[in-house]
């Protein structure tokens, strides 16, 4: 099956979307765009809010795992394949082959 192509706004939304119909999630709990404060241009990928425990961070990866299989984001980087914690940046999953190698920054 074929992803469908979203704009990063459109997929930061999905996920938020998705996110508030799980059990468990506090509320004000979100997906946001990365590095923090970042508008939509010059994202590299979502990360999660603050206020998100280790409970809820699987929770959001898994519904970061659901949306990326379903969506790709237009123009962005392919990456190497492998999900990185939602503790960490997300890069977008990727609407064409491109370059490999996109970045993943972890914990300061």
């Amino acid at each position: 099956m074929a992803k469908t192509t979203v704009s990063k706004k459109q997929y930061l939304r999905k996920l938020n979307r998705r996110l508030a119909k799980e059990a468990g999630v506090p509320e004000g709990v979100e997906f946001v765009f990365y590095p923090l404060g970042a508008k939509a241009r010059a994202a590299t990928g979502v990360a999660a809010s603050e206020g998100a425990g280790p409970a809820v961070r699987a929770v959001m990866d898994a519904v970061q795992a659901r949306v990326a299989a379903k969506y790709a984001v237009d123009g962005a980087i392919l990456g190497n394949g492998k999900a990185a914690p939602i503790e960490h940046a997300e890069p977008w999953p990727a609407a064409s082959g491109g370059a490999a190698g996109a970045q993943v920054a972890g914990k300061d």
